[in-house]
């Protein structure tokens, strides 16, 4: 996020994204890289893919006012094919508690 805020000028809420799970640590974009299993605290997911955003995310949650222009910054100002932000985790077996602070464990392989 904090490249996306350089670019557009402005910090931007991130309820904008509708994320379940925001994690921090990470290079920017990392997530569109991860093909293998991630593990968050106990609880297992694997990858299938990256977020495709909409026009969604140019409004205000506040407001519902059209102030940023996320899509071209995702692609025009940070060089993505697609304005991608984030990456859909399915749960992968039993479900668990997920909490603040918990370890974010990436599969490479």
């Amino acid at each position: 996020m904090t490249e996306l805020n350089e670019r557009l000028g402005a910090p931007i809420d991130d309820r904008r994204f509708r994320s379940n799970i925001v994690v921090e640590g990470f290079a920017p974009r990392a997530e569109l890289g991860w093909t293998g299993a991630v593990r968050i605290g106990g609880v297992e997911f694997i990858g299938e893919g990256p977020i495709v955003r909409c026009l969604a995310t140019h409004a205000n949650p506040d407001t519902g006012e059209r102030d940023a222009r996320v899509l071209t910054a995702l692609t025009r100002d940070l060089g993505l094919s697609e304005p991608t932000l984030g990456r859909l985790l399915l749960l992968s077996g039993v479900g668990g508690t997920i909490r603040v602070g918990d370890e974010v464990v990436v599969d490479e392989s």
